[in-house]
């Protein structure tokens, strides 16, 4: 589970359109029935989607103290506080239309207004007040171009186009304070641009400075002098200030003002000589700042601590400071209820809770039953980390211990003594493994094609192949030369319909994984082929009935397999099904049908599809259950 804030609504919006299917007829059914299929499958990722992203906008002052929360909770984006403090503006998500727009909520009355009218897979983004708070401008997708508009913050009249852009996504970050210019960002694959709007001029924008590293959020300072904003130049984010107008001589005049990395789009404070950014660790930091003789600037100090719900890397677009720092407005998960990691037998009885409540996510046995691996967030400093809990004693221990990288999907090596991992750093998914007692350094495994998010899903008992899936397609990586650089992927699966948690039997002659021809995912299993890492041609057998969420393990010997439905025998989204598949593979793959061990109540919490909930023995399954 990646739990680092990238967007919203860009993910939100590849949720809902991985339940999309290629339309072709089908043996097993007809294409009406199909289509009803993929319809409720959609209208249940839907609801599923909203229950665990709905945020709440909360209002803190300048130490950390919350003053209220306002309006209802939705899938709110990017809120923004009025100068003059009466009213917020935010990014609404509708995910029916896969569209946003953009709503103007009172401080006040928490009554909304929505003020923009996209079309389906249409989107706006990053609203920016005016100085005296009657207008804002915004980023809008219409049709194939990216627009940069203004309009009445009461919603009267008609919205105003002041920039056209002829190419990919722009990022609207500020407003000056004398009400003539906006500022904005650009990239492609040639890096980054930072973009100036004299609104009083032809709409044509100037190009302040550009770099073949990411640069974007570029705020004016109170006077129009400087832009800040945060570039990964130096490898990790960091904030940087630079003159609002080019260098006659093209020698751009470049400050970093941090050196520890932080959040979000940062803020100039109006008049008091100041800029706020947030933390690694979740601190609000500032920075003395002057810009009547040049620029200065001194050692950033904290402020104050976000409250626990804000997780550490997640301030980005749902934290944002007003213009004087004497207010945040946050877009707020629910206040978090506390879990234990729970083993339960296969009539669903609880036989033991394992260490103390917190919050825990894909917890899942070691191959000897010992141990459990899982992911847990820190609520305190707001941290993910890799953690290993001993069964017997509850102890838990460490395996990695970092504040700006988020690791996910971790699963246990063969022997038991590693685990493998995987983390977005920078442009690249990457894969590891280190030590399962969080001892010495992590190993580099593989490196993935830059760009493209990756959930790690499991390792070949043999230790040969590594597997994941990517956007409706597997691969695997065969682990095998003196270079992890050089490693190789492999398509194991890559079909018409979208193909997902490729799990390797225990012989690693075969593979269970998801597909949804039907219209939903369904669970299969097809030979696998250990010398090309590919599937063996012959029969693909469909061993679910009604679905599946994840949560697919195989038994130790190969005999029984499981996952996790949904229970459509009720309306409620968060009760499943734990079932059993027996299977036999010789002398050809043939499945029994499936059977309910167990049902119970979840939280919506977590990726399904990177649970693996059994023990080796088909004895035991871990949940993460609400504390008692």
């Amino acid at each position: 589970m990646n739990f680092k804030n990238r967007g919203i609504l860009r993910a939100l919006t590849l949720i809902v359109a991985s339940f999309g299917v290629a339309a072709s007829a089908l043996a097993q059914t007809t294409e009406e029935e199909r289509n009803a299929l993929q319809e409720a499958e959609r209208q249940r990722a839907i609801a599923r989607t909203i229950a665990e992203n709905q945020r709440q906008l909360t209002l803190y002052d300048s130490r950390g103290r919350e003053l209220s929360e306002i309006g209802e909770t939705e899938l709110y984006n990017f809120p923004q506080l009025s100068p003059d403090l009466s009213l917020i503006s935010a990014v609404k998500i509708d995910l029916q239309d896969e569209m946003s727009d953009i709503v103007i909520i009172d401080v006040e009355t928490g009554e909304p207004t929505q003020i923009t009218q996209s079309g389906p897979r249409e989107s706006v983004g990053t609203p920016v007040w005016s100085p005296d708070s009657t207008e804002l401008a915004y980023v809008a997708l219409r049709g194939s171009r990216f627009n940069i508009y203004r309009r009445r913050a009461d919603g009267t009249g008609e919205a105003e186009i002041v920039y056209q852009h002829d190419g990919g996504p722009i990022i609207l970050a500020d407003w000056s304070l004398d009400g003539r210019y906006l500022s904005f960002s650009a990239s492609d694959l040639s890096g980054g641009r930072l973009m100036t709007l004299d609104l009083e001029g032809d709409g044509t924008p100037v190009v302040v400075a550009q770099s073949d590293s990411m640069m974007t959020g570029p705020r004016f300072s109170p006077d129009g002098k400087y832009l800040s904003f945060v570039s990964d130049r130096t490898g990790r984010i960091e904030y940087f200030v630079t003159p609002s107008t080019p260098a006659p001589d093209g020698e751009t005049e470049l400050h970093q003002i941090t050196t520890e990395g932080g959040f979000g789009l940062g803020n100039w404070e109006a008049d008091d000589g100041k800029f706020y950014y947030i933390g690694n660790e979740r601190q609000v930091m500032a920075i003395d700042v002057g810009t009547s003789d040049g620029f200065t600037f001194s050692e950033p100090y904290p402020v104050f601590t976000l409250p626990d719900r804000v997780p550490a890397g997640g301030g980005g677009p749902l934290v944002t400071m007003s213009r004087y720092g004497d207010r945040l407005i946050m877009a707020l998960p629910p206040r978090d209820e506390l879990m234990q990691i729970t083993v339960l037998d296969r009539e669903g009885n609880e036989v033991g809770r394992i260490g103390e409540p917190g919050e825990y996510f894909q917890p899942s046995f070691s191959p000897d039953g010992s141990g459990v691996l899982t992911i847990r967030r820190d609520p305190e400093v707001g941290t993910v980390d890799i953690w290993i809990f001993d069964v017997e004693s509850g102890e838990g221990t460490p395996v990695t211990q970092t504040v700006d990288i988020d690791e996910a999907s971790p699963v246990w090596m063969p022997d038991g003594t590693h685990v493998a991992y995987s983390y977005f750093d920078e442009d690249f998914s990457q894969i590891y493994r280190k030590r399962a007692d969080g001892s010495g350094e992590q190993e580099f495994l593989f490196r993935y094609t830059p760009g493209a998010f990756i959930t790690l899903m499991d390792v070949s008992d043999d230790g040969r192949y590594l597997t994941f899936d990517s956007f409706g397609f597997v691969v695997t990586v065969p682990l095998t030369g003196g270079d992890p650089a050089a490693r190789e992927p492999i398509d194991l699966m890559r079909e018409e319909f979208e193909v997902s948690v490729p799990r390797f039997s225990p012989d690693g002659r075969h593979v269970a994984y998801t597909y949804n021809e039907s219209g939903r995912q369904e669970v299969f299993v097809t030979g696998f082929d250990p010398e090309t890492g590919m599937a063996a041609d012959g029969e693909r057998l469909k061993v679910s009935a009604d679905g599946t969420i994840g949560g697919i393990s195989w038994r130790e010997d190969g005999r029984e397999l499981y996952y996790v439905s949904e229970n459509l025998d009720t309306e409620a989204l968060d009760d499943v099904r734990v079932r059993a598949v027996a299977i036999a593979t010789e002398p050809a793959l043939r499945a029994e049908e499936p059977r309910t061990l167990f049902t119970l109540t979840l939280p919506a919490a977590g990726n399904p599809s990177q649970w693996q909930n059994a023990s080796a023995d088909g004895e035991r399954f871990l949940f993460a259950l609400p504390a008692e």
